[in-house]
């Protein structure tokens, strides 16, 4: 959405100035402020006091300080019309361009120059209007007005101003062949369009003080008293014979002025060729057109429609701050148009000097390129801002699932201790398990072995002599073989002597002085309190069902130590405990289960060496 634009018209004249300030937003344009004040006769000649009191009298209503586009005298510039033949915008605009510095170059001086097309291009045709001035009559208008404390935004032709504040109206559209003839103290100011398209500007040195001159010269008055006559009493007369000497010369200074519009409406006739011999209607406007029955007078010698225009009444505009005389002073046609022009609301023909211009476009390029890069930062901060808030969630995610996944880890690993647990008695027990389903005596030997278990000690084999010496059928899946128990069972034959037997008993140590697995041997031996062990003895470590790198790496650690022992039985001297069975074959005994020092041990071996 666009915003709101401001803009100052500026008419600095030889007698008044008139101002107009316009505000524009996408939904309407409004008229704040419009003032016209007349310029005291000492101050012609001192460009500084004349500044001085413009900004003196200017500051007050507020409009100082504005943005303004004002209008350079169209009597001191030169407006060519030039036909090319029919081309693109791009090319007719490069050919515009080179005429207007021949004719730049041709005048010899530094001159500023624009164009602007006039009116629609025909199938072999394309007609443009060239306006030059000299650069040293824009730059006093400058000077004045950055000196009283305007910011210039450009300057153009009080012609295009004038067509721009007719054709602007809402009310009325320009049609036919129109003369917009703005009158002044010292020029007038003349813009012909067809159907709201310019076709010709032109100015000549001849305005409203040439009648008050007129009229000072035959009654022999000051200029003061002569304006003042002609303000009040002066009139043209449409019939009879002026009786007065004023009103004779006034009416002489009339018809001079007349001479010069037919010889301008003339030479845009010759122009045209033979497209236009006659307008269809002539708007008045400037302080010469306040003169009492001057349009009628025109209209009876012309023959043809003459309005006097009120620009801030049709313009279309809200206009209620403007008091209603203001409204229908056609004075304000120039600063309408000129406001229109800072608005950027009407066609642009900008008369600013070259190296204005030029400095113009590089600021204006460079603030287009501060602005672009601010835009580029904005977005790349926005962008980063973006990615980091996205990086953190996408941490705050990786860290939840990072976190759900540990708990995850040490539920499984307390579900795998436990399964081991309980399964490492199941599995090692496997061979004895056999035995222990045709004789109860063998559980009576596991648990009094490991009643005599230390803390620092831990069971990993419980088997018979011969599966001991089959490590490679025990591998394999093969059925250990059965040992011949006596003491009865269901896999006990009836004529069977008993015969004694061997258990071997592996298993690892925290004690590395190994005193606590002597002090079970001892134990062991005490025929007093078991009398069925004939023989308890540590053999040595070449002989064991396991794996070959778990041991090695235990024993590297330095922090336990293997050992096997053998127990030959006298199964006739075992007692029976059939009903302790169950219970001795689980791991709430704790037989089998691993010391605290050896579940770290454990814990940090490789998966596939790891021994349940």
């Amino acid at each position: 959405m666009q915003k709101t634009r401001t803009a100052l018209g500026l008419d600095l004249g030889t007698h008044t100035v008139k101002a107009v300030r316009m505000v524009w937003t996408p939904q309407s344009l409004r008229v704040e402020q419009a003032l016209t004040v007349e310029i005291p006769d000492n101050l012609d000649a001192e460009p500084e006091a004349k500044s001085d009191w413009l900004r003196e009298i200017l500051t007050p209503i507020k409009i100082r300080g504005a943005r303004a586009t004002l209008a350079v005298s169209g009597s001191i510039c030169n407006v060519q019309l030039v036909k090319f033949p029919q081309s693109s915008e791009s090319q007719l605009s490069k050919m515009a361009t080179l005429e207007a510095q021949r004719l730049a170059g041709l005048s010899g001086q530094d001159v500023a120059y624009d164009f602007i097309t006039a009116g629609a291009a025909t199938e072999t045709e394309s007609p443009v209007l060239i306006a030059l001035c000299r650069a040293s009559a824009i730059e006093q208008p400058m000077q004045l007005a950055t000196q009283a404390g305007f910011t210039v935004e450009d300057v153009t032709l009080p012609n295009l101003a004038l067509h721009n504040a007719f054709t602007h109206q809402k009310e009325r559209r320009a049609e036919g062949l129109v003369a917009f003839v703005d009158i002044g103290n010292e020029s007038t100011n003349v813009a012909i369009s067809r159907n709201g398209e310019l076709r010709f500007a032109r100015s000549f040195a001849s305005g409203g003080g040439a009648f008050t001159s007129a009229v000072m010269h035959a009654a022999k008055l000051s200029r003061a008293e002569a304006e003042q006559w002609k303000r009040q009493y002066g009139q043209l007369f449409i019939e009879g014979i002026p009786e007065g000497a004023k009103e004779a010369a006034l009416l002489e200074a009339a018809e001079t002025w007349l001479e010069e519009f037919n010889e301008t409406l003339a030479h845009f006739f010759e122009q045209s060729g033979a497209e236009f011999t006659a307008c269809d209607l002539i708007v008045l406007s400037g302080g010469g057109a306040m003169l009492r029955h001057f349009p009628d007078w025109i209209r009876e010698r012309l023959t043809r429609t003459v309005e006097v225009l009120a620009p801030l009444k049709v313009l279309g505009a809200d206009t209620a701050a403007l008091a209603d005389e203001v409204k229908i002073d056609p004075r304000f046609a120039v600063a309408t148009g000129l406001a229109l022009q800072g608005l950027k609301l009407s066609p642009p023909l900008s008369l600013l000097p070259n190296p204005v211009k030029e400095r113009r476009v590089v600021r204006r390029r460079t603030q287009q390129l501060a602005i672009y890069s601010a835009m580029a930062a904005l977005i790349f901060v926005t962008l980063l801002a973006a990615a980091q808030i996205q990086i953190g969630r996408v941490n705050e995610r990786l860290a939840a699932q990072r976190d759900n996944l540990r708990r995850c880890q040490e539920i499984a690993q307390t579900i795998e201790r436990q399964r081991n647990q309980t399964q490492h008695v199941l599995v090692k027990l496997q061979p004895v398990a056999d035995l222990a389903n045709r004789a109860d005596k063998l559980l009576t030997v596991w648990r009094d072995i490991t009643a005599e278990q230390r803390g620092n000690d831990w069971f990993t084999l419980f088997a018979d002599a011969e599966s001991y010496d089959s490590p490679k059928r025990l591998q394999e899946g093969a059925q250990p073989p059965v040992i011949p128990f006596g003491g009865g069972g269901a896999a006990t034959p009836a004529n069977f002597t008993p015969q004694p037997a061997i258990i071997i008993v592996e298993g690892y140590t925290t004690d590395m002085s190994f005193k606590t697995v002597e002090g079970m041997v001892k134990a062991l031996s005490d025929k007093s309190k078991y009398p069925y062990f004939k023989k308890v003895d540590t053999l040595a470590s070449d002989k064991r069902v396991g794996d070959d790198k778990a041991d090695a790496f235990w024993q590297s650690q330095a922090k336990v130590r293997r050992f096997t022992l053998e127990l030959q039985l006298d199964w006739t001297r075992v007692p029976d405990r059939a009903a302790a069975r169950a219970a001795n074959l689980t791991p709430a005994d704790g037989s089998m289960a691993r010391p605290a020092a050896i579940n770290s041990v454990l814990t940090a071996q490789p998966a596939a060496t790891r021994q349940p």
